[in-house]
């Protein structure tokens, strides 16, 4: 039986269930702006969104109107975009809801990647619907 193809092949197999189920279309990597800040573990959202930029071969560039720097993955299933709010971490719901607008992308097809304090670093949790613990700034993300 030959093997499937993947359309984002360097994540691991579950991702691509994941992939499958939901159709994401906005990824926002949640953290703090300026060279300041770029080492604190608030960042981790900017990170896992410049990893998947870099691994997807994606430019991230600043886009005013969102407050924010973005990208766009060409996928076969349809474009998912990539977002860095430049707004501190409480206030980047502004950067979300408006790219979330301008592209009509539901609450639904929006994954927000933040840090979470009461997780070991590397620890990773993905979480449908529900409340949003400490990131007040994911729930005035979404339109």
């Amino acid at each position: 039986m030959p093997a499937r193809s993947r359309p984002w092949p360097f994540l691991p197999d579950f991702d691509y269930a994941l992939r499958e189920i939901m159709a994401i279309r906005l990824i926002a990597g949640l953290g703090n702006p300026g060279r300041k800040h770029e080492r604190d573990r608030h960042n981790a959202g900017f990170w896992f969104v410049q990893r998947l930029a870099e691994r997807s071969r994606v430019s991230l560039r600043t886009e005013a109107k969102f407050h924010g720097i973005a990208g766009k993955i060409a996928a076969a299933t349809g474009d998912v975009w990539l977002l860095m709010p430049q707004t501190y971490m409480n206030d980047s719901g502004r950067s979300v809801a408006q790219l979330s607008r301008f592209y009509k992308i539901v609450p639904e097809e929006i994954l927000v990647v933040h840090d979470e304090l009461d997780f070991a670093p590397g620890t990773v949790k993905l979480k449908l619907g529900g409340g949003v613990a400490g990131a007040t700034s994911s729930s005035r993300a979404c339109p």
